[in-house]
């Protein structure tokens, strides 16, 4: 298994080649969009499979019925098995294990790097700092909820990181992990982290098959009819019909 020190070394790289420094917060999505391989697609699969990667397609998929927190986890995960991940074929999580791998220990680098690109070491310690008021009191709710809105993490992916780094015991991260919503709305946050896809987004596809279908297209290499086609088997209505609400610029 790969060390902890070689998995933040892979996340650190990782940023750079998206375009990103090593400290902010990042969204990944947005980042790969761009990527001239990479296909990342969002669909409401059944409540077990989080996400999987298909690396003979280029192509990583994930669930949209999870929370968004829990999405950008799953899509760091994922990236893990695609960009570094040694032991071939493809792969699928299934309630954080393997269907494909039956590999413990490859999933557990997959998380492990998903936290560090997510949530970078140093930039972690100096929001800890900040939150607490460079005390060494416990962590509170309202200082975890700040925390996983700032690194928009799901609360299961704060905690976890929180307990590894040992700036909670697990028995003191075990308080937070009830009424997630409810809490987060009573401290005057936004829940949006902790809630699914939105419908009019649950299906979508980003990345290299857009932009090779709109190439394709613009080089007649394909008619109308089957650029559109393409589109909607991608779930891209809006690219077809126009986006359902009107565009407002700034």
């Amino acid at each position: 298994m790969r060390s902890r020190i070689e998995l933040q070394r892979l996340a650190s790289q990782l940023r750079l080649k998206l375009g990103t420094d090593s400290e902010s917060p990042i969204d990944i999505t947005s980042l790969l969009a761009p990527n001239s391989k990479l296909t990342v697609i969002f669909y409401p699969f059944t409540d077990q499979i989080s996400g999987m990667c298909v690396k003979s397609a280029n192509l990583i998929a994930i669930n949209s019925r999870s929370t968004l927190g829990r999405q950008n986890f799953s899509l760091a995960h994922e990236l893990y098995h695609y960009c570094f991940d040694d032991s071939g074929g493809d792969s699928a999580t299934i309630n954080e294990v393997s269907v494909f791998y039956q590999n413990y220990n490859t999933e557990r680098e997959a998380d492990l790097f998903a936290s560090h690109l997510l949530i970078p070491d140093i930039t972690l310690n100096k929001k800890v700092n900040h939150v607490t008021n460079n005390q060494e009191n416990s962590l509170i709710l309202r200082d975890i909820i700040e925390l996983e809105q700032f690194f928009k993490v799901s609360r299961q992916a704060m905690l976890s990181r929180l307990v590894v780094d040992e700036y909670l015991t697990k028995r003191e991260a075990d308080k937070f992990r009830n009424n997630v919503i409810s809490n987060a709305r009573l401290l005057g946050f936004d829940d949006s982290l902790y809630k699914p896809s939105s419908l009019r987004n649950n299906k979508q596809t980003l990345g290299a098959y857009i932009t090779r279908t709109v190439d394709l297209s613009k080089k007649g290499v394909i008619s109308q009819g089957k650029y559109e086609e393409y589109l909607l088997d991608a779930f891209r209505e809006d690219l077809v019909f126009g986006d359902i609400e009107e565009e407002l610029y700034d």
